[in-house]
């Protein structure tokens, strides 16, 4: 499996209830944090909600989705 990088396309591998997102929820990493391990943040448009919402997450949440890479 490739890495994940900014710009991908990924999927939710988990329900996050609290920011009303579900597995299988698809989102663009819009930034990589390194320290003191590695996580994502990624931007999701869920249904019914005005505005996107912004989650930071690790790659155990997230799967790479088959789509090509958002142009920055």
């Amino acid at each position: 499996m490739r890495s994940i990088q900014n710009n991908d396309h990924v999927r939710l591998t988990c329900d996050l209830p609290e920011h009303s997102l579900h597995r299988g929820a698809e989102g663009v990493v819009t930034s990589q944090w390194c320290a003191p391990d590695v996580a994502y943040e990624v931007e999701f448009y869920p249904e019914f909600v005005s505005e996107p919402v912004r989650v930071l997450l690790t790659a155990s949440q997230i799967s790479a989705d088959d789509r090509a890479a958002v142009s920055a």
